[in-house]
């Protein structure tokens, strides 16, 4: 992709995002409850997830900044990368719909038009990659949300479907997670999946209970520490994700938050996150 000058008194750069790479797959276990009245949902950090852009070749370009945020939603994050073309991150919650572009800045900060947008839904677990070190050996690679505890499961066949658990493994710090299967040469065929074992980040359910016609009360847990935040839409055609109010779980790690406006809108769709 190429990058334009104009003549104008400042230089702008158009930098642009090609598809991303190897975060396509969906956890086969991810299944969130849909939004109601009176019902929330649990969210789940994301698998890390990878973006890359080409490099300007115009010489007063000083670096790149990436604008990301959820689809909806009033906030967008900001990220000075310097001279690199791509990046990971790990702060994201799946099955969330992204939005993704970036720029380029000279000397004096000033920044090029922006480049194409990306959407992306970001995923629990990314896909699965086998390689075969040996005829008897079969190493299982995928990545999830650093922390996360997940597990490889297979069966010799799909007709019908028996599976066993391979073993588990804990993501590293960037993600990564390996299981190797000793015994995959003894048998004809086997197929693996991948799935979510437990993961130190995710919320409780969240309970959500009305004392009155105005206002709705909003219980739930995380771990003892941490920072939690909720969020409502009126509407989820399209979704406008604001945010109600935050609260720090408390050391048996439950989080309270009240809304005491709910009764001024017709319907309100809650939903809890990390920040």
């Amino acid at each position: 992709m190429r990058c334009c000058t104009r003549s104008l008194p400042v230089l702008l750069l158009r930098p642009k995002i090609p598809l991303l790479a190897g975060i396509l797959l969906t956890s086969f276990l991810l299944i969130l409850p849909e939004f109601t009245r009176l019902e929330a949902v649990v969210a789940l950090p994301a698998s890390p997830c990878t973006l890359g852009w080409n490099l300007c070749q115009d010489v007063s370009v000083s670096g790149y900044v990436l604008y990301f945020g959820m689809s909806g939603s009033l906030t967008t994050n900001r990220q000075v990368l310097g001279m690199t073309n791509s990046v990971t991150l790990f702060n994201l919650l799946a099955s969330s719909n992204y939005f993704f572009y970036v720029a380029a800045y000279d000397a004096n900060g000033i920044e090029s038009p922006p480049s194409n947008i990306l959407n992306y839904k970001p995923q629990v677990l990314s896909s699965l990659n086998l390689t075969s070190p040996s005829e008897k050996t079969m190493n299982l690679q995928f990545r999830a949300a650093p922390g996360s505890v997940c597990q490889i499961e297979y069966t010799p066949s799909l007709n019908p479907a028996q599976w066993q658990i391979l073993g588990s493994a804990t993501a590293d710090s960037n993600g990564n997670i390996t299981i190797t299967d000793p015994e995959a040469g003894n048998s004809p065929a086997r197929f693996y999946r991948a799935a979510l074992y437990a993961n130190p980040q995710v919320l409780s359910s969240v309970k959500l209970t009305s004392p009155d016609a105005n206002t709705v009360n909003l219980q739930f847990q995380a771990a003892p520490g941490t920072i939690c935040q909720v969020e409502y839409t009126p509407s989820l055609n399209p979704a406008q994700w604001q945010t109600l109010g935050s609260a720090t779980a408390d050391s048996n790690g439950n989080v309270a938050i009240t809304d005491t406006l709910s009764g001024n809108s017709p319907s309100r769709f809650y939903r809890a996150v990390i920040p």
